[in-house]
Protein backbone atom coordinates (compact mmCIF):
# COMPACT_ATOMS: atom_id res chain seq x y z
CA UNK A 1 0.00 0.00 0.00
CA UNK A 2 1.55 3.00 -1.19
CA UNK A 3 1.81 5.82 1.74
CA UNK A 4 0.39 9.12 1.00
CA UNK A 5 3.13 12.31 1.22
CA UNK A 6 2.72 14.05 4.31
CA UNK A 7 4.28 17.56 4.19
CA UNK A 8 6.57 18.45 7.48
CA UNK A 9 6.62 22.22 6.54
CA UNK A 10 4.91 25.15 5.36
CA UNK A 11 7.66 27.46 4.89
CA UNK A 12 10.93 26.46 3.05
CA UNK A 13 14.02 24.40 4.01
CA UNK A 14 17.32 25.82 2.75
CA UNK A 15 20.33 23.11 1.82
CA UNK A 16 23.36 22.44 -0.21
CA UNK A 17 22.99 19.83 -3.06
CA UNK A 18 25.59 17.05 -2.13
CA UNK A 19 24.85 14.69 -5.50
CA UNK A 20 22.90 14.70 -8.53
CA UNK A 21 22.46 11.82 -10.63
CA UNK A 22 20.09 12.88 -13.62
CA UNK A 23 17.38 11.76 -12.49
CA UNK A 24 18.04 12.16 -8.52
CA UNK A 25 19.86 13.53 -6.11
CA UNK A 26 20.54 14.36 -2.24
CA UNK A 27 20.73 17.80 -0.37
CA UNK A 28 22.10 18.67 2.68
CA UNK A 29 19.74 20.98 5.43
CA UNK A 30 21.30 24.01 6.58
CA UNK A 31 19.00 23.97 9.65
CA UNK A 32 18.50 20.99 12.18
CA UNK A 33 15.23 18.77 11.23
CA UNK A 34 13.37 16.90 14.15
CA UNK A 35 11.97 14.01 12.52
CA UNK A 36 12.53 9.89 13.93
CA UNK A 37 13.44 9.48 9.91
CA UNK A 38 16.44 11.83 10.08
CA UNK A 39 19.30 9.44 10.64
CA UNK A 40 18.25 7.29 7.87
CA UNK A 41 20.67 8.41 5.13
CA UNK A 42 23.13 10.29 7.11
CA UNK A 43 20.91 13.15 7.71
CA UNK A 44 20.32 13.90 4.01
CA UNK A 45 17.26 14.54 2.18
CA UNK A 46 16.07 12.78 -1.44
CA UNK A 47 15.07 14.71 -4.43
CA UNK A 48 13.86 13.43 -8.04
CA UNK A 49 13.50 15.46 -10.89
CA UNK A 50 10.09 15.34 -10.85
CA UNK A 51 10.06 17.54 -7.70
CA UNK A 52 12.37 20.06 -9.23
CA UNK A 53 10.90 23.56 -10.35
CA UNK A 54 10.88 23.50 -12.98
CA UNK A 55 10.89 19.52 -13.63
CA UNK A 56 13.98 17.57 -14.67
CA UNK A 57 16.23 21.02 -14.43
CA UNK A 58 19.46 19.05 -13.44
CA UNK A 59 21.36 20.36 -9.69
CA UNK A 60 24.73 21.27 -9.80
CA UNK A 61 26.66 19.87 -6.27
CA UNK A 62 27.25 22.38 -4.25
CA UNK A 63 24.77 24.85 -5.27
CA UNK A 64 21.89 26.32 -2.52
CA UNK A 65 18.62 25.04 -3.02
CA UNK A 66 15.05 25.50 -1.06
CA UNK A 67 12.38 23.28 -0.98
CA UNK A 68 9.34 21.50 1.12
CA UNK A 69 9.77 18.77 3.12
CA UNK A 70 8.07 15.52 2.88
CA UNK A 71 7.77 12.10 4.55
CA UNK A 72 6.04 9.55 2.26
CA UNK A 73 6.54 6.22 4.68
CA UNK A 74 10.12 5.41 3.08
CA UNK A 75 12.22 8.58 3.89
CA UNK A 76 12.46 12.55 4.10
CA UNK A 77 12.33 14.39 0.44
CA UNK A 78 12.61 17.32 -0.86
CA UNK A 79 9.46 18.99 -3.39
CA UNK A 80 8.97 21.89 -4.93
CA UNK A 81 12.54 22.24 -4.55
CA UNK A 82 14.07 25.57 -6.61
CA UNK A 83 17.78 26.07 -7.22
CA UNK A 84 18.98 29.81 -5.52
CA UNK A 85 20.82 32.06 -7.10
CA UNK A 86 23.80 33.49 -6.19
CA UNK A 87 25.86 36.89 -6.36
CA UNK A 88 29.37 37.14 -4.76
CA UNK A 89 30.94 40.47 -3.36
CA UNK A 90 34.00 41.43 -1.99
CA UNK A 91 34.04 43.84 0.86
CA UNK A 92 36.94 45.46 2.30
CA UNK A 93 38.20 43.82 5.80
CA UNK A 94 37.26 46.97 7.41
CA UNK A 95 33.73 47.54 5.76
CA UNK A 96 33.20 43.56 6.53
CA UNK A 97 33.87 43.86 10.12
CA UNK A 98 31.93 47.03 10.53
CA UNK A 99 29.07 45.43 9.08
CA UNK A 100 29.21 42.13 10.75
CA UNK A 101 31.82 42.95 14.23
CA UNK A 102 35.06 41.82 14.63
CA UNK A 103 34.66 38.36 14.19
CA UNK A 104 32.08 38.01 11.79
CA UNK A 105 29.36 37.55 15.36
CA UNK A 106 26.60 39.32 13.17
CA UNK A 107 26.30 37.94 10.64
CA UNK A 108 23.66 35.02 11.13
CA UNK A 109 21.46 37.94 12.37
CA UNK A 110 21.91 39.50 9.11
CA UNK A 111 21.07 36.47 6.96
CA UNK A 112 18.35 35.93 9.36
CA UNK A 113 17.02 39.52 8.29
CA UNK A 114 17.70 39.17 4.58
CA UNK A 115 16.29 35.60 4.09
CA UNK A 116 19.39 34.93 2.39
CA UNK A 117 22.54 31.99 3.10
CA UNK A 118 25.21 33.66 3.14
CA UNK A 119 28.78 32.17 3.03
CA UNK A 120 32.20 33.79 3.81
CA UNK A 121 35.17 33.18 2.59
CA UNK A 122 39.04 34.71 3.84
CA UNK A 123 42.03 33.28 1.54
CA UNK A 124 44.93 32.05 3.35
CA UNK A 125 48.79 30.53 2.30
CA UNK A 126 49.59 26.85 2.55
CA UNK A 127 50.82 27.16 5.56
CA UNK A 128 47.59 28.79 7.19
CA UNK A 129 48.84 32.27 7.51
CA UNK A 130 46.27 35.16 6.31
CA UNK A 131 46.96 35.96 2.09
CA UNK A 132 47.30 39.10 1.24
CA UNK A 133 44.55 40.02 -0.24
CA UNK A 134 42.40 43.34 0.84
CA UNK A 135 39.20 41.73 0.90
CA UNK A 136 36.60 38.83 1.99
CA UNK A 137 34.18 37.28 -0.15
CA UNK A 138 30.97 36.93 0.32
CA UNK A 139 28.48 34.79 -1.74
CA UNK A 140 24.57 35.69 -1.64
CA UNK A 141 22.09 32.84 -1.94
CA UNK A 142 18.16 33.53 -2.09
CA UNK A 143 15.49 34.53 -4.75
CA UNK A 144 16.43 37.38 -6.77
CA UNK A 145 14.66 40.11 -5.00
CA UNK A 146 15.88 39.00 -1.46
CA UNK A 147 19.77 38.87 -3.46
CA UNK A 148 19.39 41.90 -4.74
CA UNK A 149 18.10 43.68 -1.11
CA UNK A 150 21.09 42.03 0.07
CA UNK A 151 23.80 43.39 -1.72
CA UNK A 152 21.70 46.77 -1.71
CA UNK A 153 22.22 46.99 1.70
CA UNK A 154 26.35 46.10 1.48
CA UNK A 155 26.70 48.64 -0.82
CA UNK A 156 28.77 51.76 -0.28
CA UNK A 157 27.02 54.92 -0.45
CA UNK A 158 28.45 58.27 -1.47
CA UNK A 159 26.57 61.54 -1.27
CA UNK A 160 26.51 62.74 -4.76
CA UNK A 161 24.11 65.85 -3.85
CA UNK A 162 21.85 66.60 -1.44
CA UNK A 163 19.06 64.84 -3.88
CA UNK A 164 20.74 61.55 -5.03
CA UNK A 165 23.07 58.68 -3.37
CA UNK A 166 25.24 56.52 -5.58
CA UNK A 167 25.67 52.87 -4.54
CA UNK A 168 29.01 51.01 -5.21
CA UNK A 169 29.81 47.11 -5.10
CA UNK A 170 32.31 45.01 -6.56
CA UNK A 171 30.76 41.47 -7.35
CA UNK A 172 33.33 38.61 -8.81
CA UNK A 173 31.92 37.08 -11.70
CA UNK A 174 33.18 33.30 -12.78
CA UNK A 175 35.01 33.35 -16.49
CA UNK A 176 32.27 30.98 -17.04
CA UNK A 177 29.56 33.31 -16.93
CA UNK A 178 31.13 36.11 -17.95
CA UNK A 179 29.76 34.96 -21.78
CA UNK A 180 26.28 35.17 -20.89
CA UNK A 181 26.36 39.02 -19.34
CA UNK A 182 25.19 42.00 -21.87
CA UNK A 183 27.46 44.68 -20.61
CA UNK A 184 26.07 47.02 -23.47
CA UNK A 185 22.33 46.46 -21.29
CA UNK A 186 23.81 46.46 -18.00
CA UNK A 187 25.52 50.27 -18.92
CA UNK A 188 22.36 51.91 -19.17
CA UNK A 189 21.42 51.63 -15.10
CA UNK A 190 25.09 53.19 -14.29
CA UNK A 191 28.47 52.94 -14.69
CA UNK A 192 30.05 49.36 -15.36
CA UNK A 193 33.68 48.57 -15.07
CA UNK A 194 35.15 44.80 -15.58
CA UNK A 195 38.67 44.47 -13.77
CA UNK A 196 41.31 43.38 -17.35
CA UNK A 197 42.89 40.51 -15.34
CA UNK A 198 41.95 37.86 -13.51
CA UNK A 199 40.88 38.96 -9.60
CA UNK A 200 40.89 35.06 -7.94
CA UNK A 201 41.87 31.58 -9.72
CA UNK A 202 40.90 29.60 -6.35
CA UNK A 203 38.07 28.04 -6.32
CA UNK A 204 37.91 29.22 -9.88
CA UNK A 205 38.88 32.02 -12.13
CA UNK A 206 36.92 35.51 -11.35
CA UNK A 207 36.89 38.83 -12.34
CA UNK A 208 35.54 41.79 -10.77
CA UNK A 209 32.78 43.61 -11.98
CA UNK A 210 32.52 47.38 -10.35
CA UNK A 211 28.40 48.06 -10.22
CA UNK A 212 28.00 52.35 -9.63
CA UNK A 213 24.32 53.34 -10.05
CA UNK A 214 21.82 55.71 -8.24
CA UNK A 215 18.62 54.23 -6.87
CA UNK A 216 16.56 52.41 -8.39
CA UNK A 217 19.19 51.82 -11.73
CA UNK A 218 21.14 50.21 -8.74
CA UNK A 219 18.49 47.52 -8.36
CA UNK A 220 17.23 47.38 -11.60
CA UNK A 221 21.34 46.45 -12.73
CA UNK A 222 21.45 43.90 -10.23
CA UNK A 223 18.22 42.23 -11.39
CA UNK A 224 19.19 42.40 -15.25
CA UNK A 225 22.77 40.84 -13.91
CA UNK A 226 20.88 37.80 -12.16
CA UNK A 227 18.46 37.38 -14.84
CA UNK A 228 21.63 37.02 -17.44
CA UNK A 229 24.07 35.49 -15.24
CA UNK A 230 21.56 32.72 -14.79
CA UNK A 231 19.84 32.34 -18.13
CA UNK A 232 18.16 28.76 -17.98
CA UNK A 233 20.61 26.06 -20.38
CA UNK A 234 20.17 26.33 -24.16
CA UNK A 235 17.97 22.64 -24.19
CA UNK A 236 15.66 24.28 -21.93
CA UNK A 237 15.38 27.00 -23.61
CA UNK A 238 14.66 25.32 -27.23
CA UNK A 239 13.37 22.36 -26.14
CA UNK A 240 16.51 20.44 -27.30
CA UNK A 241 17.08 16.57 -25.75
CA UNK A 242 20.06 16.40 -23.23
CA UNK A 243 21.96 14.50 -25.73
CA UNK A 244 21.95 17.06 -28.49
CA UNK A 245 22.43 19.98 -26.58
CA UNK A 246 25.44 17.85 -25.15
CA UNK A 247 26.71 18.55 -28.66
CA UNK A 248 26.93 22.02 -27.92
CA UNK A 249 30.03 23.22 -27.06
CA UNK A 250 31.00 24.91 -23.89
CA UNK A 251 31.30 28.63 -23.68
CA UNK A 252 34.51 30.29 -24.94
CA UNK A 253 35.87 34.01 -24.78
CA UNK A 254 33.69 35.70 -27.79
CA UNK A 255 37.46 36.30 -29.76
CA UNK A 256 37.34 32.46 -30.12
CA UNK A 257 33.86 32.68 -32.51
CA UNK A 258 32.06 34.24 -35.12
CA UNK A 259 29.46 36.41 -34.35
CA UNK A 260 26.44 36.09 -36.56
CA UNK A 261 24.08 38.72 -36.76
CA UNK A 262 23.14 39.27 -40.33
CA UNK A 263 26.48 38.53 -42.40
CA UNK A 264 29.02 35.92 -43.57
CA UNK A 265 31.78 38.43 -44.05
CA UNK A 266 33.62 37.52 -41.17
CA UNK A 267 34.04 33.79 -41.69
CA UNK A 268 37.58 34.01 -42.71
CA UNK A 269 38.63 35.51 -39.66
CA UNK A 270 36.83 32.34 -37.49
CA UNK A 271 39.51 30.75 -35.84
CA UNK A 272 40.11 26.64 -36.23
CA UNK A 273 40.83 23.97 -33.68
CA UNK A 274 40.78 20.20 -33.09
CA UNK A 275 43.04 17.91 -34.94
CA UNK A 276 44.98 19.66 -37.52
CA UNK A 277 42.52 22.59 -37.37
CA UNK A 278 39.33 20.47 -38.32
CA UNK A 279 36.77 22.33 -36.45
CA UNK A 280 35.52 25.51 -36.54
CA UNK A 281 33.20 27.68 -33.67
CA UNK A 282 30.25 29.37 -34.39
CA UNK A 283 28.55 31.80 -32.67
CA UNK A 284 24.70 32.15 -33.44
CA UNK A 285 22.89 34.88 -31.64
CA UNK A 286 19.10 34.63 -32.15
CA UNK A 287 15.88 35.86 -30.29
CA UNK A 288 17.64 36.46 -27.28
CA UNK A 289 19.48 32.93 -27.18
CA UNK A 290 22.75 32.22 -27.63
CA UNK A 291 24.43 29.15 -29.08
CA UNK A 292 28.01 27.87 -29.57
CA UNK A 293 28.10 25.02 -32.27
CA UNK A 294 31.37 22.69 -33.24
CA UNK A 295 31.15 22.60 -36.63
CA UNK A 296 33.67 20.51 -39.99
CA UNK A 297 35.43 22.58 -41.69
CA UNK A 298 33.21 21.25 -44.50
CA UNK A 299 30.36 22.06 -43.16
CA UNK A 300 31.15 25.10 -42.31
CA UNK A 301 31.92 26.05 -45.76
CA UNK A 302 28.94 24.54 -46.41
CA UNK A 303 27.38 26.65 -44.37
CA UNK A 304 29.00 29.66 -45.79
CA UNK A 305 28.19 29.24 -49.08
CA UNK A 306 24.69 27.46 -49.39
CA UNK A 307 23.83 31.18 -47.56
CA UNK A 308 23.55 35.06 -48.41
CA UNK A 309 23.21 35.25 -44.68
CA UNK A 310 21.78 34.71 -41.00
CA UNK A 311 19.23 37.13 -39.90
CA UNK A 312 18.44 37.45 -36.28
CA UNK A 313 15.49 35.76 -34.99
CA UNK A 314 15.58 33.36 -38.30
CA UNK A 315 13.98 29.53 -37.27
CA UNK A 316 15.63 27.79 -40.04
CA UNK A 317 18.85 28.53 -38.91
CA UNK A 318 19.05 26.88 -35.98
CA UNK A 319 17.25 23.99 -37.74
CA UNK A 320 19.78 24.01 -40.02
CA UNK A 321 22.91 24.15 -37.86
CA UNK A 322 21.31 21.29 -35.56
CA UNK A 323 21.18 18.56 -39.22
CA UNK A 324 24.51 19.47 -39.89
CA UNK A 325 25.89 18.56 -36.25
CA UNK A 326 23.51 15.14 -36.47
CA UNK A 327 20.95 16.25 -34.42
Amino acid sequence: MAFARQRLTSTPVVGKVLRWKKTHGWIEPECSIDHPDIGKHQGHIFVHGEDIVPKWRGLVAGSMVEFILYFDGHGLGAEECMARKVLRVTLAWKQAQDLFGADGQGLAEFEAKMQVSIRAYQWCQMDGTNSDLPFLLFEIWGRPQAVVETIDALAMKREDSKDSETLCVNLLLPESRLWKVDLFQLQHFGGLEVSSSITITDPMPCRTLTLQAMQPNFRSALHALIAQAFRPAIEDRLGLSSDVANRLTKPVPYTQALFVHGKKKAADHVPSFGPKGSLKLLWVSFGGVDLMFELSSSHFNELQCGHEGYSNGSSWKVSNLLGMIGA
